[in-house]
């Protein structure tokens, strides 16, 4: 497995590269009824956390990737080599989500002693989407799989026993294949599964309760915030997909030489079908905001505009 590792850092690296490119162009390219100050201000504030996001998390994916494997326990029969390298992509999504919920923090705010403000009551599903019903079925398959490998481990946890075969002369053989996700994986990779998917939904709270621009049209508002809401998904849904897609491959492999080739061929079609998946579910998110803010242009003469309000606040 660790002969992989340096091909998989090779392609999240030039994946960071292309993610670069697109996200400038998209950031320089934008029409001509948008081009205000204000969206301006917003395209490229959404640009810098997208890629510092992408940025940290691929930092934290190689970091972990890279280090040195050890073994780690969590109790009487919980030890296991290499955890670090297995939760290591939960761990880059967690990131990913971190470092979005922040950025949302630092988005431009109104300013001046009239400050306007949409009424428009938002939801993390109105703006998630069908993005978000992937995301949730991508880690709810993740969940059901880890249980599912380790109620099917040996008893070490990590390896999976062979069937028994009868020998003519009476005798018999059997075997285990590993290393297997059994529980000394499996518990480790729920628990930050969870907290990235925790993190992803607190990073779309945070791009809903967002504070509306100052003097742009609700649907333009609303085409950036969708787009802050798709790359969010987008990134979850990336390391997301594509770990479980390897944990299913790489399983496969342990299955198939453990003499198990029906449920073997189920993990690797299952592994080709989420990793693939969520990188073509990922990649249009990229250039959501232009798409998003041209249909936001037919709908603007006809739309709500932000209404005014005095005071200091917003709503």
């Amino acid at each position: 497995m660790m002969s992989i590792f340096p091909l998989a850092l090779l392609a999240l690296v030039l994946l960071l590269a292309v993610l670069t490119v697109v996200l400038v162009a998209a950031m320089r390219v934008g029409p001509p009824e948008t081009d205000l100050a204000t969206v301006r201000a917003a395209r490229r504030h959404e640009t810098l956390v997208s890629l510092g996001a992408a940025a940290s998390s691929l930092a934290v994916g190689i970091a972990m990737l890279t280090a040195p494997v050890a073994w780690s326990s969590f109790g009487p029969g919980l030890s296991a080599p290499g955890v670090t390298q297995a939760v290591a992509p939960f761990a880059a999504a967690a990131t990913f989500a971190a470092a979005r919920g922040l950025g949302e923090l630092r988005f431009p705010r109104p300013r001046g002693a009239v400050r306007t403000a949409s009424l428009a009551r938002r939801t993390i599903i109105g703006l998630g989407g069908w993005r978000l019903w992937t995301f949730a079925g991508t880690a709810a398959l993740g969940a059901v799989a880890l249980v599912v490998f380790g109620l099917t481990a040996a008893p070490d946890g990590r390896s999976v026993e062979q069937p028994v075969i009868l020998l003519p002369d009476g005798g018999y053989t059997t075997g285990a294949s590993g290393p297997y996700p059994g529980w000394p994986y499996g518990l480790p990779m729920l628990a930050v599964l969870a907290v990235a998917v925790v993190g992803t939904l607190l990073a779309l709270r945070a791009v809903t309760r967002r504070t509306p621009l100052t003097g742009v049209p609700t649907p333009h508002d609303d085409a950036l915030r969708r787009t802050s809401a798709a790359r969010v998904l987008a990134g979850a849904q990336v390391w997301t997909g594509g770990g479980l897609g390897v944990l299913l491959l790489f399983t496969g492999l342990r299955l198939l030489a453990a003499q198990w080739p029906v449920a073997a061929a189920v993990c690797a079609i299952l592994g080709l079908a989420v990793s693939l998946g969520s990188v073509v579910v990922a990649a249009p998110a990229l250039l959501a905001r232009r798409a998003a803010a041209d249909a936001a242009v037919g709908s603007a003469g006809g739309g709500t505009g932000p209404r005014p309000a005095t005071g200091g606040a917003s709503a």
